[in-house]
């Protein structure tokens, strides 16, 4: 699902743009016009929507209030809201996409935004953990609790690779480790159901 997609649907609350696309020209948008900001144009689905977010949009007068005013409407969980709005340029981050929301989160918080996701918004849909020039590309199916859990207890692993493009071998086995992990885990349970289902049989 893409963002314009999402937003129609009524997932994503708003879309940001530098320019008034086709496709959301038919929609009420606000105009970010401040000098010393980000200029552009965000669009809400309905004229309340935008007149609501209309006097906090003219309160603001700096950046990171800006970005953190953006994070907020456009859909972004909270711990990635602070990500956003962290000036550490060193900080250690990849992409998470989900039902059209896209947003940079700090390694050690991929679970809880993700779950967060999932929680809010409920939607049978592939969420992707991904850093496009450095290889990684991960996809979960919506709800697989256990592979998301394998890869936050990974995460301090794969990062470090990420880092050196001449080791896509190693993260390569990296990421197959996480879905043998999470199989695996699936396997264990699934044994332990049918053992215990068993000895309810046996005991009737």
């Amino acid at each position: 699902m893409n963002e314009i997609q999402s937003f129609k649907r009524g997932i994503k609350p708003a879309i940001f743009d530098q320019t008034i696309k086709r496709s959301l020209k038919n929609f009420p948008y606000l105009i970010m016009d401040h000098q010393d900001l980000i200029q552009g144009y965000v669009f809400f689905r309905t004229p309340k929507e935008r007149d609501q977010q209309l006097a906090a949009w003219k309160r603001i007068t700096t950046i990171s209030e800006q970005h953190q005013w953006l994070g907020q409407i456009l859909g972004f969980p909270p711990k990635a809201v602070e990500h956003y709005i962290d000036p550490n340029p060193y900080k250690q981050d990849v992409g998470i996409h989900y039902c059209g929301i896209t947003f940079g989160s700090n390694v050690k918080d991929v679970e809880e935004n993700i779950n967060w996701l999932w929680e809010k918004h409920q939607q049978n849909d592939v969420t992707k953990i991904f850093k496009k020039w450095r290889g990684l590309s991960i996809h979960i199916g919506y709800g697989d609790m256990q592979k998301l859990k394998n890869i936050q207890k990974k995460m301090g692993d794969i990062f470090p690779i990420l880092n050196h493009a001449s080791r896509k071998s190693t993260l390569k086995t990296a990421l197959n480790e996480i879905d043998i992990s999470a199989k695996n885990e699936q396997k264990k349970s699934f044994a332990f159901w049918n053992k215990l289902l068993g000895r309810e049989r046996g005991s009737r």
